[in-house]
């Protein structure tokens, strides 16, 4: 069953490769592709990057339980 799939994934790769290889390039002249701006939201994205990063800090340095690190389930109990 192992030669079998070894001779069959070979035999796989070589023909991806001359699919892969065989087409045809773009006609000359082809028009660049529109570009897009990449600074439009940059204020939203590091607006939830600061809040991602304090959700984690927060989490990390709570003193709360965690029921699934311990095992136990005595976070319902309060003492």
């Amino acid at each position: 069953m192992k030669p079998i799939k070894l001779q069959l994934s070979v035999i796989v790769l070589i023909f991806a490769n001359f699919v892969v290889y065989s087409s045809t390039p773009p006609p000359p002249g082809a028009p660049e592709p529109a570009s897009v701006p990449i600074d439009s939201k940059i204020p939203v994205l590091f607006a939830i990057g600061i809040l991602l990063g304090g959700y984690f800090i927060l989490k990390k340095t709570s003193k709360t339980c965690h029921r699934f690190f311990s095992g136990e389930n005595n976070c319902l109990t309060t003492k």
